[in-house]
């Protein structure tokens, strides 16, 4: 509840901005840095500013990417489809990510969702669910799956 209060997120907003500010200064770029950023402003419903921060950066990473769909989706803004195309394109070709990618699909899948594209939805969640090594995580995704399945009917 302290994330929401009005003065405990300009103080958070400030501290954010400035980190902000540090690190995109920052050679080598710290991706891992600026994708906590933006998941901390979308953690705290600042949607806009986590888009920004993303935006900011010419080619970011799905890492980056991946807050920017999420704060799109609970933006309600349709380019939330096209960058989470773009964060699992990016994921499939960044070797050493290969355990994010199940996330990632089901990330797409709920933005075809939003769209009510319910065959786009179910066949990223299938992939999702096919290569999911978590079990624990592949099972929300089966519980997720057949709400959506039941749903339809």
């Amino acid at each position: 509840n302290c994330y929401k209060s009005e003065k405990f997120g300009e103080n958070i907003k400030e501290i954010i901005i400035q980190y902000c500010e540090k690190i995109s200064n920052e050679s080598p770029r710290n991706d891992y840095a600026i994708k906590t950023v933006a998941k901390a402003l979308f953690n705290i419903e600042r949607y806009e500013e986590s888009i920004q921060i993303v935006d900011s950066f010419n080619e970011p990473s799905h890492f980056m990417l991946r807050w920017k769909a999420y704060s799109e989706l609970c933006s309600n803004k349709e380019e939330c489809v096209i960058t989470a195309e773009k964060v699992v394109q990016l994921n499939e070709n960044d070797p050493g990510t290969e355990r994010y990618l199940s996330s990632n699909y089901a990330l797409l899948s709920d933005c075809y969702r939003f769209k009510n594209d319910k065959e786009k939805c179910l066949e990223y969640l299938d992939k999702a669910i096919f290569i999911c090594e978590d079990a624990k995580y592949k099972m929300q995704l089966e519980v997720k799956r057949q709400q959506y399945k039941n749903k339809e009917k």
